[in-house]
Order: structure tokens, then sequence, then C-alpha cells
């Protein structure tokens, strides 16, 4: 059978997040820092493992000033 049959959602169908859905009908998800699986239904709300949304340095993306042409006056 279906994993997304056996977990009763339709192809394409998220749950809701209060719902428990079983491992079988989820679909994986990975930290979005250190890039392991995310097991927990807190972890996959945030989309961040429990060591890598805890207390510590907070790694920042370099930033850049993007060129942008001007719009034009209407």
């Amino acid at each position: 059978m279906d994993a997304s049959r056996e977990s009763g959602l339709e192809p394409g169908q998220e749950p809701l997040p209060d719902t428990a859905v079983p491992a079988v009908g989820r679909r994986p998800l990975w930290c979005r820092r250190c890039r392991r699986p995310l097991t927990d239904r807190v972890s996959r709300m945030y989309g961040l493992g429990p060591e890598c949304r805890g207390p510590g340095p907070r790694v920042r993306s370099p930033c850049s000033e993007v060129e942008q042409e001007t719009l034009p006056e209407p």
C-alpha cells in the first residue's frame, strides 16, 4: 500500500502541525544548519534540530548590497 494512503493523507497534502503522523507517512526533512534528519515534531516545525536551535553563536550568511535598476517614474 502507498505511504500516503497509510497516513490518511492524499498525495500532496501536508499534515496539520498538531497531529501525529506515522513515520511511514512523513516526508523526510533535514536540519537547515547541519543537514541531519529531523525526527521530532518541534524540530520539524522549526526546521532546526535541538543542537542547532539551542544557545550558542549564531552563524549568519554574508550580506552584500544588491544592485537594482531604478524604477521608472509614473
